[in-house]
């Protein structure tokens, strides 16, 4: 955990699509953010670095990683952004230096290529949590931020309550007019309790890791799983079977599904098809409706920390580090 009265530097770094595709009014505000925080924000040699598909080369991002972990005054990397093709560097990582300077690394999206490939081949914790981004938010960004500062901060378990409230407009195209959900809080699937140690994170890029070292041994776990509005009817009956095909997934703790996007809400009762019929979790706790992925808020959840989830009990979702 950082210290909260002197958390040092965060860099700022682009594993995945470059710091150059967000704007400097996003950037500025992002900066100022994590000040206010007591971050002190230096960003990556290459980070602004770009080609034709929207990233950088891989010698590059792999270089930046890196540095990021080796510096000592760096006590906490935070992507960019999301994207694409972050599953392309992890075999060119050096995996002995990132153990040997463990610090969390934070991002989603794209990122839990990173996320899950640092555990598997660390043990290192790391956040599935907003990006540097996120931070550029001028509103409704309060419950992010909340979450954000207990993950970092606290050395204790904690309780999660739901958000009551939720976004699915592409903010940073219109800062001042967003449209405001009004949440439910979390729905239950599978009534249940259960401990675990938390994996995976978006679904597209976590089946990307499949048959690799990277790949993380979900023997015990709590299965985190959340998707974009890229995502068809079709591909997730073939991405979520996949997943469960996995041989470690009926030993597997739980679920917890991160909300749908408005454009594909329905995708919401498919999923629960196919996870009722797999029986995989069958008696085992699943929670829906998670402020986690591409909506706003997004919670910071440890990815290699242990998590409980309690449908009896009133906040069901504990972060137990």
């Amino acid at each position: 955990m950082l210290n909260r009265h002197n958390p040092g530097e965060v860099r700022i770094i682009s594993p995945s699509s470059s710091l150059a595709s967000i704007s400097e009014e996003i950037r500025g505000i992002a900066t100022k953010r994590l000040n206010n925080l007591g971050f002190k924000v230096s960003i990556g040699k290459y980070a602004l670095e770009t080609n034709s598909l929207g990233t950088s080369a891989v010698k590059y991002r792999v270089n930046d990683l890196h540095e990021a972990f080796s510096d000592p005054n760096v006590k906490l990397i935070l992507a960019a952004r999301g994207g694409y093709y972050e599953n392309e560097i992890l075999p060119h990582l050096d995996y002995d230096l990132i153990k040997g300077n463990s610090k969390p690394f934070c991002g989603f999206s794209d990122n839990t290529a990173l996320l899950n490939a640092l555990y598997s081949k660390t043990g290192n914790v790391s956040l599935h949590g907003p990006n540097f981004s996120c931070f550029g938010m001028l509103k409704g960004f309060e419950y992010t931020l909340e979450y954000f500062e207990r993950c970092l901060f606290n050395e204790t378990s904690y309780d999660i309550t739901a958000s009551n409230y939720w976004i699915n407009d592409p903010w940073y195209l219109n800062q001042n007019n967003l449209k405001i959900n009004v949440s439910e809080g979390y729905s239950v699937i599978s009534a249940g309790k259960a401990e675990g140690i938390l994996l995976g994170g978006n679904l597209s890029t976590l089946n990307l890791l499949q048959g690799t070292t990277y790949f993380p041994n979900l023997n015990k776990a709590m299965v985190l799983i959340e998707d974009d509005s890229e995502l068809t009817d079709s591909s997730l009956r073939r991405l979520m079977n996949s997943l469960l095909q996995q041989k470690e997934i009926s030993n597997s703790q739980g679920l917890i599904i991160g909300r749908f996007e408005n454009s594909n809400q329905h995708l919401r009762k498919t999923l629960i098809e196919i996870i009722k019929d797999s029986q995989y979790f069958e008696g085992k706790p699943i929670i829906a409706d998670v402020d986690s992925g591409h909506t706003i808020p997004n919670l910071t959840l440890p990815i290699g920390g242990l998590v409980k989830i309690d449908t009896s009990s009133s906040t069901m979702l504990t972060i137990l580090r």
